[in-house]
C-alpha cells in the first residue's frame, strides 16, 4: 500500500483500525530481506505530535506490515519506517495517511 518509490495518500476513518504495508523491494536486491524494524514513527503533516496508534508491526520478506488506528478528522500524517536489511543497509520509507470519514 505505502510504496517507498512513489508516496501516495492513503485514507482511513478516525474510528477504523486498518492494516497497511510499506514495500522496500525497489531499494533492495531480490535476494535481500528485511531483518529488523528499527523504528516506526508518525507526525502530523507540517510537524506536531501525532495521535495515531501504530501497533503489531512485522516483517514479511521485503515488506513491513502494521496496524494503524486513531487520528483526528481531516488531519494528514507522515508515517516513517526505518529498517535494517540482511545486507546491512539501513533504509527509510515514508508514507502519507489522511484521516477522514470519506
Amino acid at each position: 500500500m505505502i510504496n517507498t518509490s512513489a508516496p501516495e495518500y492513503l485514507i482511513k476513518a478516525p474510528s477504523e483500525r486498518r492494516y497497511y504495508t510499506m514495500d522496500f523491494s525497489n531499494l533492495m536486491a531480490s535476494s535481500e530481506t528485511l531483518t529488523l524494524i528499527d523504528s516506526i514513527t508518525s507526525e502530523k503533516r507540517g510537524g506536531g505530535v501525532s495521535d495515531l496508534l501504530i501497533a503489531d508491526s512485522g516483517i514479511i520478506s521485503q515488506t513491513v506490515g502494521m496496524w494503524i488506528q486513531g487520528g483526528s478528522q481531516f488531519q494528514t500524517y507522515r508515517v516513517e519506517v526505518q529498517v535494517v536489511t540482511s545486507a546491512g543497509q539501513v533504509l527509510q520509507g515514508d508514507g502519507m495517511l489522511r484521516v477522514s470519514d470519506k
